[in-house]
């Protein structure tokens, strides 16, 4: 009888397996403002990446263009973005995306997302230019 117990404690350990293993956000992507031709840094970390898994950066702006641009997978920016970059410790499953000389162009939504977390949100930039009196 005492195996019966043994192989129970088994079964639930084994369930539990894909869901302690499943990635989730540590650090999501927060909606922040910044000035024009600054630098602007927004955060996204994971736990329990997979090496098989991919970190996206997306953006897009739904108040001028509904067309969504994929700007970096696996640590590496496209290269129509050469104002961003990807910075942080991938080991440590950190994927910050870094925009330099900041324009009101870039203004809109921003997504870090893997593929196997379904709860992606996104993070509004929003530039503030600088008017002179």
């Amino acid at each position: 009888m005492e195996w019966v117990g043994a192989l129970r404690y088994s079964l639930a350990l084994l369930a539990l397996l894909p869901i302690v293993n499943a990635a989730f956000y540590r650090i999501r992507p927060q909606s922040t403002g910044v000035l024009v031709n600054q630098t602007v840094t927004l955060y996204c970390a994971f736990n329990g990446l997979t090496p098989s898994e991919v970190v996206n950066w997306y953006w897009y702006n739904p108040e001028t263009d509904d067309k969504l641009y994929h700007i970096s997978a696996r640590g590496r920016v496209a290269s129509e973005f050469s104002r961003h970059s990807i910075v942080g410790s991938s080991r440590r499953g950190e994927y910050n995306l870094r925009i330099r000389d900041v324009q009101p162009g870039d203004e809109g939504n921003y997504r870090c997302s893997v593929f196997t977390v379904r709860d992606a949100g996104d993070a509004r930039l929003t530039v503030v230019g600088i008017r002179v009196a």
